[in-house]
This record gives C-alpha cells, structure tokens and sequence, in this order.
C-alpha cells in the first residue's frame, strides 16, 4: 500500500496560478491517497475548488509572515507524507508517483532535483532555486520546527533542512 501524500499550498491573489497547479494536482497519477490543502490569506477574495481532494482555508487576515503561512498550513498536512508546492508549481502526471517511489524506509525526505550543500555559513543551492520536487516525512518536517520569521526564509529553511540531514 502506498503512503497518502499531503500537497500544501499557500496563495494570496494568484488564481490564475492557482488554477493551473490545481490542474496539475489533478492529473496526479498516483494510488495512493492524495490531498491538497490550500491556505489562502487574502481577506477580499474567498476561493472555492470542485476539484477532489482538495481543501481551502479562507482566512479573515493576511498572514503575518510568509513562515508563519507556511507553518498554518503544514497544521493541515494530515498523511504520512508532505509536498510543499508553490501556487505557480505545475508538475507533470507522474511526480507524486515518482518522489515517493525515490523514498527510502529511512529517509526524512526526497528530492528529484535541485542539488543543496551546507558551506558553514549558508545553504548554497547548487542547482534550481529552492527546496521543491521534495517531498517529507510529516512528523519529520514537524520535528524540524516549520519555518522561522527570518528575513530569508527559504534560505533559513533549507539550511536547516541540510544541517539536520534531510538530504
């Protein structure tokens, strides 16, 4: 039996984004259980989805923080395993399938691309922009702390991700 994957999303006004990662997250062909949670924090506009499997959070407020967006929205992860996607991430039929497959018993997370080192001061990327085409263990991600209020926040996340070896 495959592992259920949590896809977490976070949005403020880019619907038309928004619509194609949606698509993307539909054309998902994977047997396991999928869900996708959405946390959007523009308080003027409220979303709605016909799309299956999908959850929206409408919030009454803009988020204080792109990390502490991140951090409401890893609260809804509720499967086993955990996808961070941008609202502009459109990935092709077979990613879900294929991360997990990459997955080891003993991995806290996977990765399809984007090559990251730790130089002691900070996380260089290698190769790509950020941590995506990953996917986590929940409770590993959530061990980890989330994200922090830092000016960098990926930066920050992603050397914490390589200091504590996810990859």
């Amino acid at each position: 039996m495959l592992p259920s994957v949590s896809i977490l999303v976070c949005t403020y006004g880019r619907t038309t984004f928004l619509q194609e990662a949606l698509e993307s997250f539909a054309r998902q062909e994977y047997d396991g259980a999928l869900h996708m949670v959405i946390v959007n924090d523009c308080p003027l506009q409220t979303l709605t989805t016909i799309v299956p499997g999908v959850d929206i959070i409408n919030l009454d407020h803009t988020c204080e923080s792109y990390a502490a967006k991140r951090n409401l929205v890893l609260e809804h992860a509720r499967h086993e395993l955990t996808c961070l996607w941008d609202d502009d991430d459109i990935y092709l039929p077979d990613f879900v399938a294929t991360v997990v497959a990459k997955l080891g018993d003993d991995d806290k997370a996977m990765r399809l691309s984007r090559l990251m080192k730790w130089d002691g001061r900070f996380a260089k990327i290698i190769s790509g922009s950020q941590y995506h085409t990953a996917v986590f263990r929940t409770a590993a991600l959530r061990e980890l702390g989330g994200w922090r209020n830092v000016d960098v926040t990926d930066e920050d996340f992603v050397r914490r991700l390589v200091q504590y070896r996810f990859f």
